[in-house]
């Protein structure tokens, strides 16, 4: 047996690190190692191969197969869900799959996905955050893959330290993917997708020898736990936190997923996409549902057992069986899990090196990526950054591990962690930019506290003790999210329909005029008279520019400086300023408004006051007006309700 299973990840090895190394003597630049949209050798040639490489996107069937054994015996039947929200998860994207396409094919080269969503909302730290958030979750998915292959290893040939194997792993997947770049990544996505097509089959095949050949069907059902082939829920708590977990982390995570965007910006046809796409949903509606029924109807062959996974069981179950076929279906199945196992690591680095080298390395080298297409040295820089990124993924989760994780709860936490940017693809999507940059601000936050949330989530979950929890971090996650931005979007709007609120611009007005030392009324008990500053001042003019006008005024003053609330108009003012002040001076002095004329005099409760902040008024002599040829101060409210006017005349006369 032993001999088997290396003989076959030895195989896997060879044959990836071939493919990695054949195509890496083509690569000539960055252009080539990384889908940038320049119909170079970094592409998507057909449907076929974004099929598979689609499939293989966010997490490897390795992992998928480990866990579903994993918790065949607790979820069982249950395990279905995931492959309802997978298929629902890739619709979704294909759904979004032409706007996508007509988004991208907007740019001089394809974007990454944070590039995309920078220019969008016009934030180029949100580029920066979006990219930061997601290389570190595609790092952590990148060990997770390896910590599952060491894992399985280990439950195999005990005598070989988890940590062997782990290196072995990490330095095959990052050498073929730093020679061979994006097109290698793609190429080894079909071979394991070959792969594991023979592994459901040759797995399959041996459930039902082994059934007619251990006392037939009957006695191989009557092994398998009542409970596991059942859709019940007692004795399964928890069930309801991973049913949401794993819906949130599944429809949702596709749309926003780099690697995805990555696979689309390689394809050189729409269609490429579009077929890819639907054929693509087809996969994985049947791998995943033949995945499910193999983790419940294992228990056919072995027992529970705490602390293994059912599936190191079954190896050893085959290895024990003995016979060419035995041999067969051993060989093949490790080579399925192991070829899954690199191929999805290998889409995870060439994401990070792609993502972390345009949104970020470039970005602070303040070069035209244009120059680096051709350039040698921006090619090893990039593979650099995919190799140091291979090695401090795999310290981090071997870390986390040590620290109590389990493969299922790594998932859940770095998976769910990314999904912050869920709620800026589906609206950048949606809307257009120029009402998205207002946003700005509040989706780097959205990213960033969604990003901590998700993985708070999982931390605490771990330090206390309440494990189920932990299926709740990719929800945590998203909501934190999708709730920050509807912040955001409900301010922006109260905004702009207060800027166009008359109610609310005078109130602000008088708010701007009390800021400014002004409508700081008081009663013209004595001498005084107003000599006008004009251009010496205007103040006035720039924090109380909301006065209202009649209709014989607003006529003179001309409709693109009116703005009318019900029967009353008023002039148009940006931000308190009038909007008829040209060069510190009135365009329309001669024919100004009677409330203009009036300043700074007031008519309150039928006496005169006036506006002591106002610096033209002198005690010389007396050119007081009569009070009854001054309009009533609440005449400048005409549709504000009486308590706002009471609370304004207070403020005023304060």
């Amino acid at each position: 047996m032993t001999t088997t299973i290396i003989f076959s990840l030895l195989f896997v090895l060879v044959v990836y690190l071939s493919i990695g190394l054949t195509i890496g003597r083509r690569t000539k630049g960055v252009a080539d190692l990384l889908p940038l949209g320049q119909r170079r050798q970094a592409c998507v040639k057909n449907s076929a191969e974004f099929s598979s490489s689609t499939v293989a996107t966010s997490i490897s069937f390795a992992t998928v197969i480990m866990a579903f054994f994993e918790l065949a015996g607790y979820f069982g039947i249950w395990l279905l869900w995931t492959v309802v929200t997978t298929v629902a998860g890739l619709f979704v994207v294909r759904v979004f799959a032409k706007r996508i396409w007509e988004k991208m094919s907007t740019y001089e080269r394809r974007p990454t996905l944070h590039e995309f969503l920078g220019d969008q909302f016009n934030s180029p730290a949100l580029a920066r955050v979006g990219a930061i958030c997601t290389s570190l979750g595609f790092l952590g998915a990148f060990a997770t893959e390896l910590t599952v292959g060491s894992k399985f290893f280990a439950g195999l040939i005990p005598t070989v330290h988890p940590w062997t194997i782990v290196i072995v792993l990490s330095t095959v997947a990052f050498l073929y993917t730093a020679f061979g770049g994006f097109r290698a990544v793609i190429v080894t996505d079909r071979v394991q997708m070959l792969s594991i097509w023979l592994l459901l089959v040759s797995l399959s095949v041996f459930y039902v020898y082994y059934a007619l050949t251990h006392g037939g069907w009957s006695i191989s059902f009557s092994n398998i736990p009542a409970s596991t082939l059942r859709f019940s829920v007692a004795g399964r708590a928890g069930l309801l936190s991973f049913m949401v977990g794993i819906f949130v982390i599944n429809v949702p995570s596709f749309i926003s997923d780099m690697s995805v965007w990555q696979r689309i910006a390689g394809a050189e046809e729409r269609k490429t996409v579009t077929v890819g796409l639907w054929s693509g949903v087809s996969n994985a509606a049947i791998t995943w549902t033949v995945l499910v029924l193999l983790a419940c109807f294992v228990f056919m062959i072995v027992r529970p057992a705490e602390g293994i996974n059912p599936l190191i069981s079954l190896i050893n179950v085959i290895g024990n069986t003995g016979g060419f076929f035995a041999i067969s279906v051993m060989f093949i199945t490790v080579l399925g899990l192991y070829g899954a196992m690199l191929s999805t690591a290998s889409t995870q680095l060439i994401a990070v090196s792609h993502t972390l080298y345009v949104d970020v390395f470039s970005y602070f080298a303040r070069r035209p990526l244009k120059e680096s297409f051709e350039s040698r040295s921006q090619l090893n820089i990039s593979r650099l950054i995919l190799v140091l990124a291979a090695v401090i993924s795999t310290v981090l989760v071997q870390l986390l591990s040590q620290a109590g994780f389990s493969v299922a709860d790594l998932v859940f936490a770095i998976f769910g962690a990314q999904l912050g940017l869920c709620p800026l693809v589906i609206m950048a999507l949606l809307i257009g930019k120029d009402k998205l940059k207002v946003l700005s601000g509040w989706a780097v936050i959205a990213v960033s506290i969604g990003f901590i949330a998700g993985w708070g989530t999982a931390v605490f979950a771990k330090l206390t003790g309440r494990d189920s929890l932990v299926f709740m971090a990719p929800v945590c996650s998203l909501v934190a999210s999708s709730f920050l931005l509807a912040v955001g979007v409900a301010l922006a709007q109260s905004k702009k329909v207060m800027a166009g609120n008359v109610n609310w611009i005078l109130i602000r007005s008088v708010l701007a005029a009390r800021k400014n030392k002004l409508y700081r009324l008081v009663t013209a008990n004595k001498p005084m008279r107003l000599e006008c500053l004009k251009d010496a001042c205007s103040v006035c003019c720039n924090v109380i520019g909301t006065p209202l006008i009649t209709e014989e005024e607003a006529a003179k003053i001309g409709a693109e400086s009116v703005m009318e609330n019900k029967n009353a108009k008023f002039i148009r003012s940006e931000r308190c300023v009038c909007s008829l002040l040209k060069d510190g001076l009135c365009s329309i002095h001669p024919v100004r408004p009677k409330g203009c004329r009036e300043y700074p005099w007031y008519n309150v409760n039928g006496k005169l006051y006036y506006d002591r902040g106002c610096p033209g008024v002198k005690y010389d002599r007396d050119e007081r007006p009569d009070v009854n040829d001054i309009q009533p101060f609440e005449g400048f409210f005409p549709h504000t309700p009486k308590h706002l006017v009471w609370l304004i005349k207070r403020i005023c006369l304060n």
